[in-house]
């Protein structure tokens, strides 16, 4: 199970290892990209049983999840 700490230190990780092949523009500070990147997953992990009543979601969490990190991760790597 994936949990906003888990994924903050994973993406903090990622971001110290050496630059080369990195996908992100090397004009982006790694602190300024973990930022952009925990603030929407603490938003998600905040708020994804609020949306998921309201929007009437019947996925399990876990899916929810698989959902979000696939869909967010394509996003950034669009870049």
């Amino acid at each position: 199970m994936v949990t906003e700490a888990s994924l903050a230190a994973g993406l903090a990780a990622y971001l110290k290892s050496p630059q080369d092949g990195r996908r992100f523009p090397k004009s982006i500070h790694s602190v300024v990209l973990l930022s952009t990147i925990i603030g929407p997953t603490h938003f998600w992990f905040r708020y994804k049983p609020r949306y998921a009543a309201i929007l009437q979601l019947n996925e399990t969490n876990e899916k929810l999840d698989e959902l979000f990190l696939k869909q967010f991760s394509r996003t950034l790597m669009s870049f």
